[in-house]
C-alpha cells in the first residue's frame, strides 16, 4: 500500500476526543480538543498522514492544534512532526527529546527499512524534535479538558508517556499497549513496563486507546501484562538454567502469542532484550 493509498479512520473515543488510525495497525493519534485548545498526541509516520489528522482537527474541532505531543520517540509516531510545527508547540519528555536530537534522520532511515513501500515520501521528511522538554507530569487545561502526560517509563522507551483525561476516564496509552499486535521491545526494559501498566490500572480508566491495535477498556492493560509476563517468565527460565542467547532462541516457544502479526520477528528480539537486561543484572 502506497502512500497515496493510505487512508486515516476517525473514532470517537468522548466528548472532544478522536482517535485517528491508519490501515493495518500501522500507527495511531489521538486528538484531545477543549473550548481553548486542541492538543494532538502523536504525528503518525508520514507527512501525509499528519495532514489528514490536521484536517480532521478541523472538520471536529474547527480550531487549530495549539499542542502536539509526542508520547516516545519510535519513528511512526513522529515523522510527521513537521507538519504540525511551528504553528504548533511540540512537546514531549525530555529523553524523548533528546532521543529525537540525538538520531536525528536515523529515524527516517529505519522507518523506510521496516516500510519500503513509504520511502518515497520518508525521503521527504526532515525530523522535528520537540520544542518544550517535561519530567514528571505535565498538566495542560484546554478549556474544560485537563490532560496530564505521565511519564511512565522506562518502558516500551526510556521516554514513555500516557494521556491521561480524568474528567472523560480516557487514557491514551500509545506504544504501552500493543492490542492483538506482538509488541516491539527493541529499546524496552519489561520490568519498567509492568510497572507502568500497574500505574496505568491505577488511574482506573474506562477507555484505553492504544498506539496498535483497536480501542478498548481496562482489560486490554491486564492482557498486555499477561503477554510481557509470559515472555519474561519463559526467557528468565532459560537465562536461569545457563542456556547461551543463541540455545535459547533455539528452544524458547510462546505458543498463545506465535499467531499474532509480527511475532515471528519480534519474539526473538524480546528475547534478546531480556537477555541483555537481565544479563546485566545478575552480572
Amino acid at each position: 500500500m502506497t502512500t497515496d493509498e493510505l487512508r486515516i479512520a476517525v473514532q470517537p473515543l468522548g466528548q472532544g476526543i478522536w482517535r485517528c488510525a491508519a490501515p493495518n495497525n500501522m500507527c495511531s493519534c489521538v486528538i484531545f480538543a477543549g473550548e481553548r485548545a486542541v492538543l494532538v498526541a502523536d504525528s503518525m509516520v508520514t507527512p501525509s498522514l499528519a495532514r489528514q489528522v490536521k484536517t480532521a482537527v478541523q472538520q471536529l474541532a474547527n480550531k487549530p492544534v495549539r499542542y502536539l505531543f509526542n508520547t516516545h520517540g519510535d519513528s511512526d509516531h513522529i515523522l510527521g512532526n513537521q507538519e504540525f510545527w511551528p504553528e504548533s508547540v511540540l512537546l514531549s519528555h525530555r529523553l524523548t527529546r533528546e532521543r529525537l536530537l540525538t538520531e536525528g534522520d536515523g529515524a527516517v532511515q529505519m522507518a523506510k527499512a521496516s516500510r519500503p513501500n513509504l520511502a518515497p515520501e520518508l525521503d521527504q521528511v526532515r525530523v522535528v524534535a520537540p520544542e518544550v522538554a517535561f519530567e514528571g507530569t505535565l498538566e495542560l487545561d484546554l478549556g474544560g479538558m485537563l490532560v496530564e502526560c505521565i511519564h511512565m517509563g522506562p518502558a516500551h522507551t526510556s521516554g514513555d508517556v500516557a494521556v491521561w483525561i480524568p474528567n472523560r476516564r480516557v487514557v491514551f496509552a500509545a506504544d504501552l499497549i500493543f492490542n492483538r499486535v506482538f509488541p516491539v521491545t527493541r529499546n524496552a526494559d519489561v520490568r519498567g513496563w509492568l510497572r507502568a501498566l500497574d500505574r496505568l490500572d491505577e488511574l482506573q480508566p474506562e477507555v484505553v486507546a492504544v498506539g496498535h491495535g483497536d480501542v478498548g477498556g481496562p482489560e486490554l492493560i491486564g492482557q498486555m501484562r499477561e503477554l510481557l509476563t509470559t515472555v519474561r517468565d519463559g526467557t528468565l527460565d532459560a537465562l536461569s538454567r545457563g542456556l547461551s542467547l543463541e540455545e535459547a532462541l533455539q528452544e524458547i516457544r510462546f505458543p498463545a502469542y506465535e499467531g499474532l502479526p509480527r511475532a515471528e520477528e519480534r519474539i526473538p528480539q524480546a528475547i534478546q532484550r531480556i537477555y541483555k537486561n537481565e544479563g546485566m543484572r545478575i552480572e
